[in-house]
């Protein structure tokens, strides 16, 4: 057993673990309104994306029972805990206002979209609330609100899934570049449906291109544009590179 594990964390990509951790410590850099926050935010999340489209592996979704196996693994590792988190936030407001986590109080500071200041929600209020928050319609509170990326990506993945279910099903050849041009042209199609939603709700998927980016950094084989020499060991300039 400790064998197969250290097997797969050999097989592990720390580069990308490495940038992604980077990519935390600004985002909280950012939320803590150091000097530079707008320039963090001009690429953090976006590399999020990105690294989860470098990840994304269309081979693994071949039929309907892969798709569905895929979608089930996605709904267990981003749609559980999003419902689980935001539903203890709901259920346990009353007692959020009373350790002072949240408040009516309009003398709190006011730090924009995660301000801390809220009202009393009605039984009525707290049942919608649950009912959006199950179809990742919404988020408990904004102190919440970075949970936006989770609903974000767990669409992004869907979509591309069932996109690749289709190409899988009706392209034989399995041609790299056909797979490359249909997750272009969906992505400008979301990117123009997002320009015209005009909207940042949670259902939102501006990110597709990102995504899309990040699985085609993975598939061109970066490498060869850097080094070229047959002899020579390329890899720390790959990974310097990323």
């Amino acid at each position: 057993m400790l064998n197969k594990m250290q097997t797969i964390n050999n097989k592990r990509d720390q580069t990308i673990d490495i940038l992604k951790g980077l990519c935390i410590i600004l985002m909280i850099a950012g939320h803590a309104s150091c000097p530079a926050t707008d320039f963090f935010y001009l690429f953090h999340m976006s590399v999020f994306f990105m690294a989860s489209g470098y990840f994304f592996k269309p081979s693994t979704i071949y039929d309907i029972k892969s798709f569905l196996f895929y979608c089930k693994k996605k709904l267990l590792s981003l749609w559980l805990p999003y419902v689980i988190y935001n539903s203890i936030f709901v259920l346990f407001r009353h007692q959020l206002f009373l350790l002072n986590i949240i408040t009516t109080n309009e003398n709190i500071v006011n730090y924009g979209s995660l301000s801390s200041t809220s009202s009393e929600w009605s039984l009525k209020h707290t049942i919608h609330k649950l009912f959006d928050i199950f179809f990742m319609q919404t988020y408990a509170e904004n102190i919440m609100g970075a949970f936006w990326f989770v609903a974000v990506l767990l669409y992004i993945q869907i979509i591309f899934a069932f996109i690749t279910l289709i190409i899988n099903k009706y392209n034989k050849t399995k041609s790299l570049r056909f797979y490359i041009l249909i997750y272009f042209s969906i992505s400008c199609l979301t990117l123009f449906i997002s320009c015209l939603e005009k909207t940042k709700t949670p259902l939102s998927i501006l990110y597709c291109p990102l995504f899309f980016l990040g699985f085609l950094i993975n598939k061109i084989n970066i490498k060869q544009y850097i080094c070229t020499s047959p002899t020579k060991d390329c890899s720390v300039y790959y990974l310097h590179f990323l």
